[in-house]
């Protein structure tokens, strides 16, 4: 009861629960959805963030077979795979099977690999907040085309630009960029 909040309410009501790690996770899952045409809020779909992935076994006590028993998935960054296949009592290799979809190694990479470097710094430079020069010196390059995919992940990824960054790829998604972000397509397949 000490965790009680009114963010609570949504998932008690809904008919499936998806966790993820954090803000920029949601937006992403949430973007991915609505361009393969899956309606969540119509669907009884509620996307839980944890605030980080180390609240996973609060929330799958709370919300899963020995809590409320909702039916859950979720989308979880590779070093979070451990800990998460032994909340739920699975082997490591098991946690896909049981709808727990693992990115390699996070989120921003796979985004980042899935669309290209130039289609992600495109629609990073659309971002009022993210100038050219910024980026350039943040990923420690000279020209745009001398950013390399893990830089770009890196600059992803940092925690002060993780969620302008995910937004601002997710503004720019077209149907088509969205279904190649593998985790997330995979993860929202069954809820289709």
């Amino acid at each position: 009861m000490r965790h009680w909040s009114h963010r609570l309410i949504e998932p008690l009501t809904s008919r499936h629960l998806v966790l993820v790690e954090g803000p920029s996770d949601r937006v992403m899952v949430k973007r991915v959805a609505t361009l393969s045409g899956i309606d969540l809020d119509a669907r009884g779909i509620t996307i839980f963030e944890l605030e980080g992935s180390g609240l996973f076994k609060l929330a799958y006590d709370l919300f899963g077979p020995d809590g409320f028993g909702l039916p859950m998935s979720g989308l979880l960054d590779e070093d979070a795979r451990a800990e998460w296949a032994d909340t739920i009592g699975v082997a490591e290799a098991d946690l896909e099977v049981e709808g727990y979809i693992v990115c390699d190694p996070d989120l921003e990479g796979s985004y980042v690999e899935a669309l290209g470097e130039s289609t992600v710094i495109d629609m990073l430079l659309k971002s009022p907040g993210i100038t050219k020069n910024s980026l350039l010196k943040s990923c420690g390059v000279d020209e745009i085309d001398d950013i390399s995919s893990q830089a770009l992940a890196d600059y992803c990824r940092h925690k002060k630009r993780k969620v302008r960054a995910a937004v601002s790829v997710a503004a720019g998604l077209t149907p088509e960029q969205a279904a190649k972000i593998v985790p997330i397509a995979d993860l929202l397949a069954p809820l289709a």
